[in-house]
């Protein structure tokens, strides 16, 4: 994108936003100058207070990672653009990881405004071996992805002579240690085992160790081009100062000196304008733009905060309401073992020095009095941190969390999951596609319980509900019911339909089979977007269309039937009547046509969307409520598929009393259905398209069973 905006007479300037500053990097990698997002709006914030108003009418925001915003900062960030007349392009990929701050606002662009939408298909990161086990990790297929992952061999990885080598890509602990245990009973009771005694091997006792041994058993440049990624900052902290203990034992690591460090304090943009947060930190220190500030005490009947200066700086006080946030973090002070050779980790921007955090440098050496030398690949850093804070924003580089990692992009991952107490929250599908996609050519996983992490991703997709997911449930039931009986048709060019129907009538139609044959055509909203389908009834023997029963079926905010698409950019043509629209497609048959839902018939489904419609605070907080409640109980309830006993809705024994008619039908079928070659058509078009972006699986519904169409079938 930016290559072809440069090559224009008068192209824009291009500015890079992000969340994070890994993905700041990799825009600044590729060229486009960047900067994190919180660091444009603080420093929009100064410029307003002093009165400039900035002109970005000739700028063109690229905002990558944008899932990771959540609704104030997005909110914020495009009125700051927007009043600067300026434009944004949102970047991003919404089954990543979500905002650690309230809402969704990305995923909400895509699926409930009219905003264009541009879709990248092509997977390029990873090699031929690894990229299947990306795209069915896309797809939502956990064990295929897992499966694909544990067939890349560990050995293409360089490792030292002597160093440890997994079997295979994917290791269960508990798996490892029964089987370990059970070969220690057998040899103790002088079982033949088929090898001395002495290569017995006994794995590391605990999972942390597996990941250290791994890691330090690569050579240097391996270690540099890898990445330990574990979702839980306590995690990674401990895999950090392992990966350290063993590197120091085995003398890789030289001079060592112990120095101060700032740990940065884990809290949300919400726990800042809380006066609780700020007592439970006295004492800690406070980053206030470029200044430092120690947390003192609090006046309980004014509720104001007193900062104590440091380096200079003079005290401050500030209401905790009226704080300005966007520049404002609170660590935690602590001490660090820094040695030659040591991977680190710079943690802050400093723009006088141009570092950026989450910057990645090698130790070159130290001093007794605490002076660390570092080498960024690109120039030489002298730090300080016994005498300066700014320079106390360092560690170990060895391990990350989830949440750091997305927008890396590195040759070797390992991965540490579990199962079991916080691991268990953190074990979702969106975790699970950023860590494994991280790597270019090979992942090493290592799971505490694999078949139970597997059991937990698959059913835990990470997908945050919005109000509008609330509000609109029942409608968005609706529409998915009628999107998942489009995927399931086929075109009708495709069948022996085709043959007694009108070829451009029929162009963008599918047929539909079963009980009541139909011609579907899609129904949009005012955004474009997929709502349901207009049925018009049609005789697979002569191929004549019923208009007289033609309905719509889906969700109420379908507008518009999409009876032709189109092949050019050119004015959508608006038809009131069917006739009209024959009229139009016949005299344009290049342009989109659309007929309004209202002049053709309405939906034929009797539950209405009134349930869904909220008309006071009060029954928006109650709907809120119960749904929130009853999406809680059907995640506790184990899933039962296939019960014979369970009570069937009146839907389900419709569908029972047609599947015999359904039967005697098939020669009938056979005539107007898909023929024998094309039965396999559906599932290749689906897997092309799942292994390009992965859709929402609907979730449980008491009154939808997700097999209808298959029971159709």
């Amino acid at each position: 994108m930016a290559a072809a905006l440069s090559a224009l007479e008068s192209p824009p300037v291009i500015a890079g936003l992000a969340p994070t500053h890994r993905a700041v990097s990799e825009l600044t990698a590729a060229g486009i100058p960047a900067q994190t997002i919180a660091s444009f709006l603080s420093e929009n914030s100064q410029w307003q207070e002093s009165g400039e108003a900035r002109d970005y009418s000739n700028t063109l925001f690229v905002i990558d990672e944008s899932s990771m915003n959540g609704n104030a900062q997005m909110a914020s960030l495009l009125t700051v653009i927007t009043d600067g007349g300026g434009r944004a392009v949102l970047s991003g990929d919404r089954d990543q990881l979500k905002s650690l701050e309230s809402g969704a606002p990305f995923s909400l662009t895509l699926e409930r405004s009219a905003a264009d939408v541009a879709v990248m298909k092509e997977i390029v990161r990873q090699t031929p071996a690894l990229k299947p086990a990306i795209e069915a990790i896309i797809a939502g297929n956990v064990k295929e992805a897992v499966s694909v992952a544990e067939q890349v061999d560990p050995g293409i990885v360089p490792r030292l002579d002597g160093a440890f080598v997994p079997d295979n890509s994917m290791v269960d602990v508990m798996a490892l240690h029964k089987a370990a245990e059970a070969e220690k009973t057998a040899r103790m009771a002088g079982s033949e085992v088929g090898q001395p005694d002495n290569k017995v091997f006994m794995p590391a006792g605990d999972i942390y160790s597996l990941v250290a041994d791994d890691f330090t058993g690569r050579t240097p440049e391996a270690r540099n081009n890898t990445l330990i990624v574990t979702p839980l900052n306590s995690d990674r902290q401990a895999l950090n100062q392992m990966v350290h203990d063993r590197l120091r034992n085995s003398e890789t690591l030289g001079d060592t000196v112990q120095v101060n460090q700032l740990v940065r304090v884990g809290n949300s943009n919400a726990d800042l304008g809380r006066k609780s947060f700020w007592e439970a930190n006295f004492g800690n220190t406070v980053r206030m733009g470029d200044a430092y500030f120690e947390v003192g005490e609090s006046d309980q009947f004014s509720g104001i905060i007193r900062l104590h200066g440091l380096e200079g700086a003079d005290d401050r006080w500030f209401t905790p309401p009226e704080l300005r946030r966007a520049s404002v973090a609170v660590f935690k002070s602590s001490h660090i073992e820094i040695s030659t050779g040591e991977k680190i980790r710079l943690t802050a921007t400093d723009r006088e020095r141009g570092i950026q955090a989450s910057d990645m440098a090698t130790v070159t050496g130290v001093t007794r009095d605490g002076l660390i030398t570092l080498d960024t690949g690109e120039r030489t850093l002298t730090l300080n941190p016994r005498e300066s804070l700014a320079d106390q924003h360092l560690d170990y580089g060895y391990a990350v969390t989830t949440y750091s990692a997305q927008g890396a992009s590195v040759p070797y991952v390992i991965t540490m999951v579990g199962s079991e107490g916080p691991s268990e929250m953190m074990a979702t599908l969106d975790n699970t596609y950023v860590a494994l996609s991280r790597a270019k050519e090979h992942v090493q996983v290592y799971a505490g319980n694999l078949d139970k992490w597997v059991g937990l991703v698959e059913r835990n997709s990470g997908k945050r509900q919005t109000v509008h997911d609330v509000v609109l449930r029942g409608e968005d039931i609706r529409a998915d019911r009628e999107v998942r009986s489009w995927d399931a048709s086929l075109p009708v060019a495709e069948t022996r339909l085709a043959l007694r129907t009108d070829k451009d009538l029929m162009a963008d139609a599918r047929f539909l089979s079963g009980k009541s044959p139909a011609v579907i055509w899609p129904v949009i909203n005012e955004h474009g977007k997929h709502r349901g389908n207009w049925h018009v009834p049609v005789s697979p023997s002569t191929g004549t269309l019923d208009m007289d029963n033609a309905h719509y079926k889906g969700a109420a905010d379908g507008t518009r039937i999409v009876l032709q698409k189109g092949d050019v950019r050119t004015s959508v043509l608006e038809a009131s009547t069917a006739e009209e629209a024959i009229r139009l497609m016949e005299e344009n048959p290049r342009s989109p046509v659309v007929l309004h839902t209202e002049n053709v018939g309405s939906q034929d489904d009797t539950t209405t969307a009134g349930e869904e419609i909220i008309r006071s605070d009060a029954e928006l907080q109650k709907a809120v409520e119960d749904a929130l409640k009853e999406q809680q109980d059907t995640m506790l309830q184990p899933e039962v598929a296939d019960e014979p006993d369970a009570e069937l809705t009146p839907e389900e024994e419709q569908l029972k009393k047609v599947a015999h008619q359904l039967t005697q039908e098939e020669n009938l079928q056979m005539d107007y259905d898909r023929e024998p070659e094309d039965a396999q058509k559906i599932p290749e078009r689906m897997n092309e398209e799942v292994n390009i972006m992965r859709h929402d699986r609907p979730e449980s519904e008491p009154d939808v069973p997700l097999n209808r169409q298959k029971t159709l079938e």
